[in-house]
């Protein structure tokens, strides 16, 4: 079986953690013996109208074929996608898109209108996975939401990262083959070692650190100041990832003389073990599909205090985290109950060790390129 993912999200040397699920999702397909492929079309800035190359190359044993699009306008080109359908139809001249069984998309927009119009030139099944956080603000409001609607409803199968995502989606378009499949998650990496002694009590947060992002670090540091005479036992706050919104975090922590790190990016592995040494993992958010790192976490055996989000109240419960309110005072509740309590993180631990993994989200996937190539058939 031949599968062609399609996406405009991939780590690239400007951003190595942009789409790095679906890197992920590329690697979990070989447990179900599955031939992947992954299209990135790198829509990004350049210095004329347009320049494009297709570049080949693989990434831990995954082949990559980069359309590789620089322009000038190239935020219009993004937004409008329709205007670089010619381009990218004709890149896709090549046998690894005509060879393939299924051309599976990674978001709507614009990756499915791609993968959308690429089904239909191959004449080959199309699968959707959506992941997009804004996919039903997208349908709603963007130009292009009509067209969004229509390669949802006729897409072959139509996945869902958690049931919250699906719901919403669902509301607003009327679709048959729905599936709801998780992100994989690499139980080589991220898996049970036993914790440090908690002093300091050791807490990570993991996200892209931007001002416009519904990630809410600004959140956590106001409880901390607030909380910072009150905590009776040394206490050390890691924030990994990048962003704008770091500046801002920075001249709090040192205005207040906080015990935070602030870590930048991190590759998964070392994500993996900074998670192992951790006593809690912190994810105040305003909004999340599906919230992968939350899950890393857990299957670390790291208690999560996150955000109260509907696609998390399934997972997170008195023993092995807590929900909260987006407000400080919640906040400084939840860290001082959470600083006291005796967590059993291997517990924690054996409970996630299969949920997410690769091998299951690899045959759930497989099912659905089964069903899809044998309804093409007939």
């Amino acid at each position: 079986m031949n599968i062609l993912l399609v996406s405009c999200w991939f780590p690239n040397s400007e951003n190595p953690q942009q789409g790095s699920f679906i890197l992920d999702h590329a690697k979990s397909l070989s447990f179900a013996s599955i031939n992947c492929k992954v299209l990135y079309i790198h829509i990004h800035k350049g210095n004329r109208f347009i320049q494009k190359q297709i570049k080949n190359y693989s990434i831990d044993n995954v082949e990559v074929i980069e359309f590789d699009i620089q322009s000038r306008f190239w935020k219009y080109l993004f937004q409008f996608p329709i205007f670089l359908k010619k381009t990218v139809l004709h890149l896709a001249e090549n046998d690894a898109v005509k060879k393939a069984d299924v051309i599976h998309s990674h978001a709507i927009f614009p990756a499915g209108i791609f993968g959308w119009h690429l089904s239909k030139k191959y004449k080959k099944p199309f699968v959707i996975t959506e992941h997009w956080s804004r996919a039903v603000s997208f349908l709603k409001k963007h130009p292009l939401g009509f067209l969004g609607k229509r390669i949802y409803q006729n897409a072959d199968a139509l996945i869902f990262v958690s049931e919250s995502l699906r719901e919403k989606v669902s509301k607003r378009i009327n679709s048959q083959n729905v599936f709801v499949i998780p992100n994989p998650i690499d139980g080589n990496l991220f898996h049970y070692e036993p914790k440090p002694e908690p002093v300091p009590v050791r807490c990570t947060l993991v996200a892209t650190w931007k001002k416009r992002s519904p990630k809410r670090g600004d959140i956590v540091l106001e409880a901390l100041r607030s909380l910072q005479k009150k905590i009776s036992v040394p206490f050390q706050i890691d924030f990994v990832g990048e962003g704008d919104a770091l500046e801002d975090y920075k001249k709090i922590v040192d205005e207040h003389n906080l015990p935070v790190n602030f870590c930048g990016y991190e590759t998964k592995e070392v994500l993996a073990k900074r998670l192992q040494n951790s006593h809690l993992f912190l994810h105040p958010t305003e909004s999340e599909t599906f919230g992968i790192v939350i899950f890393e976490a857990l299957k670390t055996g790291t208690p999560v205090l996150a955000s109260d989000l509907d696609v998390f109240r399934p997972y997170i419960n008195s023993q092995n985290g807590k929900l909260i309110k987006n407000d400080v005072e919640s906040w400084q509740n939840a860290i001082l109950e959470a600083f006291s309590k005796q967590y059993n993180y291997q517990k924690i631990a054996e409970e996630f060790k299969m949920p997410f993994s690769q091998s299951e989200v690899a045959f759930k996937t497989k099912d659905v390129y089964e069903k899809v190539i044998d309804k093409m058939k007939k």
